[in-house]
């Protein structure tokens, strides 16, 4: 299915290798997920079982379970903004609320105004 390419495609990509030989030479990028049994693996693997019981990375929590702490194993959502953040992003809102709805390029109209401090509030 194009839900399966799109799965594959996100999990080979992208491709960081440093050059230990600081171009000394040819060098190329290589993927160690992009090898070929671990592309197969991910293509034979249903959906399905990846989000079973409407959860993310299931096969992953299950077989990490009572390695890791639960709320680690149970937590929703990944790189999204922790309590820090927010606290952060918070504390310095009026600063933000000057940059994005009363700043240059919300004047120029780059910016929806009206769009951005209903994203800040």
């Amino acid at each position: 299915s194009p839900y399966k390419l799109a799965h594959i495609g996100r999990m080979v990509f992208p491709t960081s290798v440093l050059d230990p030989f600081e171009g000394a030479g040819h060098w190329h990028g290589v993927s160690p997920i992009s090898a070929q049994p671990l592309v197969e693996l991910f293509a034979r693997i249903p959906l399905h079982l990846l989000i079973a019981d409407a959860e993310d990375r299931t096969i992953a929590r299950r077989a990490m379970k009572g390695l890791l702490p639960d709320a680690l194993l149970s937590r929703k959502v990944k790189s999204y903004l922790d309590d820090h953040s927010v606290a952060v992003t918070q504390g310095h809102q009026r600063f933000i609320r000057n940059l994005l709805v009363d700043g240059m390029l919300a004047k120029r109209g780059y910016l929806d105004s009206a769009l951005a401090d209903t994203g800040i509030q």
